[in-house]
């Protein structure tokens, strides 16, 4: 069953969902709180639970869930960053996405929990999603990474981090790209978002980066050397125009073209950030697309 998108927006507007990224103030609080009350980790409920066998396992200091088709063996694996802000946990939709990936591609899908801001940081996390990537390559053959939002960052620099040992497909949701927020086209797409807001994003990075500077591949991988960002694997990248995330993307793919590397930007008309997690058509058209895409690498 699929809604419509103006009913997402909203209620993103009803509960003042970008609060905790319009204010500084209100994204210090989030941070405060999800330190003392950490959040679930496994919903009593997903849709597509009841086809994937799901266990549990532990390498480069984080627990990784594993998802696997029913009654198969899997062909090839991918790692999934969860986003969230780099603040929240994993959520259902992340949950609904990995079984929809396990059950229609065959792969095994991997969601690392990494640990989140205050107690995470890009220097500890992203160097162990590149070895939780590299051996999943070496358990399953094939491996993709990809990542949403805050874990589309993380993925990106990870890829980059691991790109003279291992390269592979690649696939980022609204995907954040520079810590800076330097684009001069983010003003206009603040206006259009809302569900997220420049000021408390920056909070957020700002503790993610913690000693490491903004301008790090490591936290805005879209700053690496466009010839480091051609080198990986294909990159194939989700984004929709109502997302302040949306100017950056359209600037990796620019980036990733200039060097002659390969590359796929859909963009969605109007589309809201991580759109293709949402209960609407063009959400599950986008999911549609991702699992086809883990079928033919």
């Amino acid at each position: 069953m699929h809604i419509p998108q103006w009913t997402v927006t909203a209620f993103l507007k009803l509960t003042r969902a970008n609060r905790a990224y319009l204010d500084p103030a209100a994204a210090r609080k989030r941070i405060a709180k999800r330190a003392l009350l950490p959040q679930p980790i496994v919903p009593r409920f997903f849709p597509g639970k009841t086809q994937v066998r799901i266990k549990v396992t532990y390498s480069a200091g984080q627990y990784i869930y594993v998802l696997v088709p029913n009654d198969q063996q899997p062909r090839g694996a991918f790692v999934y960053v969860h986003g969230g802000g780099w603040v929240n946990q994993i959520a259902p939709q992340h949950w609904q996405l990995a079984a929809e990936m396990a059950t229609t591609t065959g792969r095994a899908v991997l969601l690392p929990i990494y640990p989140l801001i205050p107690f995470g940081t890009a220097a500890q996390v992203i160097p162990s999603i590149g070895r939780i990537t590299l051996a999943a390559k070496e358990k399953f053959g094939e491996v993709a990474l990809g990542g949403d939002s805050a874990g589309g960052q993380i993925a990106l620099s990870a890829a980059l981090e691991i790109r003279k040992t291992a390269t592979m497909p690649i696939v980022l949701i609204s995907p954040a790209l520079d810590a800076t927020f330097s684009n001069p086209h983010i003003p206009a797409a603040q206006q259009a978002d809302p569900w997220l807001g420049v000021p408390g994003c920056k909070v957020f990075l700002e503790e993610w980066a913690a000693s490491t500077p903004l301008t790090d591949p490591k936290v805005s991988p879209l700053l690496a050397p466009a010839t480091e960002l051609a080198s990986l694997g294909p990159v194939t990248i989700f984004t929709g125009t109502a997302d302040i995330f949306n100017p950056d993307a359209h600037l990796l793919a620019h980036k990733i073209a200039a060097e002659g590397g390969h590359y796929d930007l859909v963009e969605e008309p109007s589309g809201l950030h991580v759109y293709p997690l949402l209960p609407t058509r063009a959400g599950a058209a986008a999911r549609a697309q991702i699992c086809a895409l883990m079928r033919t690498h």
